[in-house]
């Protein structure tokens, strides 16, 4: 027993030794040290210069396609997500298409933008250990040092330009696609899509934060944010179970929905008070708990749909279809 036990425990040892040493694969993959780069100065000079520029333009298109997209998704009412007829043009391209097809289109442009980045900004990051490397020895000397562009990303010595810039890196996006989900969660079929969408980005980002912190901080700060990552994986299991619970209803008080094509939409909980229905048609509709009070139902047809729990106090149902099946 104590002949199995030794080759054991100097087994564990040497495992232990690999993962904690971040030279040894596989914490080498994930904390990558310092590469040798053996460009000219001149050349880390030029190449961090295009960079910075590039990567300023690139947040100011992220900024830009997130406010379009944060504007259109607050003005839009739960109408657009129902009617085929509501569009909306795409940010960048101009294209238009229906708003649903936005809700899908635009997070991923989103993401694409993101992705090249972060792209732009590690080349940036291993740019500028080797700008800091090349100065120490042009300091000594007197010679003129390779000076870092006053860009919001590289000031490091004020609070409120760090802070900005690290929310615009690793939060402004997850925080518009959280917002633009909760306006698809009016829609059965796009909660869970929609969802997890948005957690995989979040997640993805907030490894990258971890990846990229300061050796000498990374105890204190990525602590928080391992705990982060654990609630969100554990709430990304929990959520497809829970789906419904999250679902909110949709509000179309008042809304024109007249002769519109509606067959088989759920409308649980829905607040259609005052809602002008017309001539629309509910076929096969579930409409269980929705406020129908005050609607204009004249001539829709309502045949097969589910009316459950439904307020109907003064609902015109003149000429209204309301066969089953």
């Amino acid at each position: 027993m104590l002949f199995w036990n030794e080759p054991l425990t100097l087994m564990l040892k040497k495992i232990r030794t690999r993962i904690t040493d971040r030279n040894l694969w596989p914490r080498n993959w994930w904390y990558s040290g310092p590469k040798k780069d053996d460009r000219h100065a001149d050349v880390v000079k030029m190449l961090h210069e295009s960079h910075s520029k590039a990567i300023n333009k690139t947040m100011l298109s992220i900024l830009a396609v997130g406010l379009y997209c944060l504007l259109a998704v607050i003005s839009a009412s739960d109408k657009s997500l129902i009617v085929s007829s509501s569009s909306i043009q795409t940010p960048l391209v101009g294209t238009s298409i229906s708003f649903v097809a936005f809700l899908r289109v635009a997070p991923i442009l989103l993401v694409l933008l993101t992705v090249y980045l972060h792209i732009l900004y590690g080349e940036w990051l291993r740019l500028e250990n080797k700008r800091m490397e090349l100065n120490i020895p042009l300091a000594t000397t007197g010679e003129p040092t390779i000076e870092s562009l006053p860009t919001i990303f590289s000031i490091t010595d004020r609070r409120l330009p760090r802070f900005v810039t690290t929310f615009i890196f690793y939060w402004f996006v997850p925080l518009i696609l959280c917002i633009m989900a909760n306006k698809t969660f009016a829609l059965k079929e796009l909660i869970l899509q929609t969802f997890y969408f948005a957690s995989v980005v979040m997640l993805s980002l907030l490894f990258l934060q971890i990846n990229r912190c300061p050796k000498e901080q990374r105890r204190w700060r990525n602590t928080p944010r391992w705990f982060l990552c654990a609630l969100l994986v554990a709430f990304m299991g929990y959520f497809p179970s829970h789906a419904d619970k999250f679902r909110r209803p949709l509000n179309l008080q008042r809304e024109d929905l007249h002769d519109a094509w509606l067959q088989g939409l759920d409308f649980t909980g829905a607040d259609m008070s005052n809602a002008n229905l017309k001539g629309a048609n509910l076929r096969m509709a579930q409409l269980s708990g929705a406020s129908l009070i005050g609607a204009n139902l004249q001539g829709t047809n309502l045949r097969g749909a589910s009316l459950k729990k439904a307020q109907l106090n003064e609902a015109n149902f003149q000429g209204a279809n309301l066969g089953g099946g």
